[in-house]
């Protein structure tokens, strides 16, 4: 009918926040948003670190903390969303695919790569010879 209307993930927890349902838009900003981010960007130093044997006490103590947010990072949850909402929309309207759903796809793929070629017995390992 005419009606164009998009949205990301940022301005859904934006929506559920305004709706009243703070716990649930600040839970979906750290799962979607925040707790990849830092996962990347731990495992990026656990490596450097590795790599250039510099601070293994931090890198071991920053890799646990490493495999204890895979817990919460529930990207396959939000794979299955976007399936779910394309396949129901997809007799509705039309669906676009945007910028955002491209850099998610980009970003399950370097998780995919990530969790089969990271090996975390040999990465122990190697913190335990640096200290």
């Amino acid at each position: 009918m005419g009606n164009v209307q998009q949205s990301t993930v940022l301005e859904g927890a934006i929506a559920l926040h305004s709706e009243g349902l703070e716990a649930v838009a600040w839970l979906v900003i750290a799962t979607a948003i925040v707790i990849p981010l830092f996962r990347l960007l731990i495992l990026f130093q656990v490596l450097l670190s590795v790599i250039t044997a510099s601070m293994h006490q931090t890198a071991a103590r920053m890799f646990r903390w490493y495999a204890h947010l895979g817990e919460w990072g529930m990207m396959e949850i939000y794979v299955l969303g976007v399936l779910i909402s394309v396949i129901k929309l997809a007799d509705m309207a039309s669906v676009n695919v945007g910028y955002g759903l491209y850099c998610f796809a980009g970003l399950m793929l370097v998780e995919l790569v990530i969790s089969i070629y990271l090996n975390p017995h040999a990465l122990w390992e190697q913190l335990e010879r640096l200290s």
